[in-house]
């Protein structure tokens, strides 16, 4: 029982899609085709859950990211730090109730298409890599990979829907087989006028072994944009199923600004 319960553990963490991949939110950016532009992302969040489990595991992050567009072409690396309490069970095979430190980075290359206005599509590589050793109880320890694509379609001025289908190869640390699995989002984003823009979000993420269940939860998001450089985005997660954080919520702050591109001008 133990070996589910660490799995389980792992993904206690918040994942949004559109934070980590830039759903709902990548649309929205333009990049000039002579020009780098740069984003710096920062926030924090917490957010609980039993985890299939009859005790309550909490989770507090701070994920650090730094992301380069150049025309068709996004980059991403992000770093995220934990700190988390929880029962015995909940955390580790070791027992450690209570962890803090760096737990994972996760690097994100994506090219997007577009066939015509209306429509955006991508396609993206992610490599997920530990920071943390297998004992402290805040990482597998091991490498991920996943492919996803992505489809944006405007369906008003101001209004666009937006799907994700992403799938991740797992490693195994010891003692723990995990499975592979899908991570489904679909969701919708809207303008609510040039300082304001909203979204929610449904996503399902695969189980984490063969005798957990998969997590089902809602995100809703709030973007703010104060200046043409920075933006603040407060979020809101809604878990369904015993696998998923019961609730959690966010907040995280971006700051764009642009380079000239190698053999160009802005």
């Amino acid at each position: 029982m133990r070996k589910v319960n660490l799995a389980v553990r792992r993904d206690a963490r918040i994942t949004l899609a559109f934070l980590r991949c830039g759903v709902g939110l990548a649309c929205c950016y333009g990049a000039s085709a002579h020009a780098l532009e740069h984003e710096i992302a920062w926030g924090g969040a917490y957010s609980e859950g039993y985890y299939g489990r009859d005790s309550v595991t909490r989770v507090t992050q701070s994920p650090i990211a730094y992301t380069v567009r150049h025309a068709a072409w996004r980059a991403k690396l992000a770093l995220t730090w934990l700190a988390v309490d929880g029962a015995r069970e909940d955390v580790s095979v070791y027992a450690i109730k209570h962890a803090t430190g760096w737990a994972d980075g996760n690097f994100l290359l994506e090219h997007a298409y577009s066939p015509n206005a209306l429509w955006r599509i991508t396609l993206a590589a992610q490599l997920k890599f530990p920071l943390s050793g297998y004992t402290r109880g805040l990482s597998t320890g091991t490498f991920d990979g996943s492919m996803q694509t992505s489809a944006y379609y405007a369906a008003t001025q101001n209004i666009s829907v937006f799907g994700q289908v992403a799938y991740w190869w797992r490693g195994d640390p010891p003692a723990l087989d995990l499975e592979n699995r899908a991570h489904l989002v679909l969701g919708t984003y809207g303008r609510i006028n040039t300082m304001f823009a909203s979204g929610v979000t449904i996503e399902r993420l695969g189980a984490a072994t063969h005798a957990s269940v998969a997590q089902v939860y809602n995100a809703f998001f709030l973007a703010t944009t104060i200046s043409p450089r920075w933006r603040i985005i407060p979020y809101f997660i809604k878990g369904y199923t015993s696998s998923a954080p019961t609730w959690g919520a966010g907040l995280e702050m971006q700051y764009r600004f642009s380079s000239p591109a190698v053999g160009g001008a802005i």
